[in-house]
């Protein structure tokens, strides 16, 4: 694909997945030196369990018949490439996540397992790429269970988010659980806490506060969460969620 790549200014890239298989070929292309921003136009058979992808670009997120898509020499398949082929490009931000846990007490875990380095020490410190969205505190508790618990099938993936989501919820009623002031010390404008706090928690903090005792934060790339459960998530919000927010205009401009 680089060879590709560097033949051509853009290559299209047609993706058979759900949204992690998306930001695999994302973070997989970003590693060998292709820059997704402007290189690739990536378009996708939705097969994932929500397509959020998907349905924030107007593909709509229910996975297609496979007997349909093959039949008549993959006729079907064929007029969505051409779709694709003829669809207007929307540009799409790739935001770096850079992640450090506790020397001492932190663990980073893919699934089950601790994640290690290749002399068998833990890793302390994970850099991944985010084109959909990043969750912390019960969002990043319910997609990890949903993960440990994950069928082939899409409706089966979508009765164990279903299931899993009313058991975190519970956990509102027996207050247990992740939230957002018991994982975060603060969020700041720039890439450490030397920038503009746009909030901070704890009794010793001066700047802007969170409101009430949020369950998660949501760092939102597209417009589709949940499998499309929730559009445009701050096209109805009537308030910022700190005392002080950096902008006061932020509900004005849907950011």
């Amino acid at each position: 694909l680089r060879q590709v790549v560097h033949s051509y200014s853009w290559v299209r890239v047609f993706i058979g997945g759900g949204d992690g298989t998306v930001m695999w070929v994302v973070s997989e292309a970003q590693k060998h030196g292709i820059h997704t921003e402007t290189s690739l136009r990536i378009g996708m058979v939705p097969l994932g369990t929500g397509n959020d992808f998907a349905q924030a670009l107007g593909w709509g997120g229910r996975n297609p018949d496979p007997d349909v898509l093959l039949r008549n020499d993959c006729e079907t398949l064929a007029e969505m490439v051409q779709d694709w082929v003829r669809a207007e490009p929307d540009i799409q931000d790739v935001w770096k996540v850079s992640l450090e846990v506790d020397e001492e007490d932190g663990y980073i875990y893919h699934k089950d397992e601790v994640m290690s380095n290749a002399d068998d020490t833990y890793k302390k410190s994970l850099e991944t790429y985010m084109l959909l969205y990043c969750g912390i505190a019960k969002d990043a508790e319910l997609a990890y269970n949903v993960e440990l618990h994950r069928t082939k099938s899409q409706c089966c993936n979508k009765l164990v988010y279903a299931w899993q989501g009313i058991m975190i919820s519970l956990h509102f009623f027996c207050c247990v659980g992740q939230r957002v002031q018991r994982v975060l010390r603060g969020l700041y404008h720039g890439t450490d806490k030397k920038g503009q706090p746009i909030f901070e928690v704890g009794m010793r903090s001066t700047g802007p506060r969170l409101f009430s005792n949020p369950e998660m934060l949501l760092c939102l790339n597209i417009t589709s969460y949940g499998g499309g459960v929730a559009r445009n998530l701050w096209r109805n919000s009537w308030r910022s969620g700190t005392s002080h927010p950096l902008s006061e205009d932020l509900l004005e401009a849907e950011q």
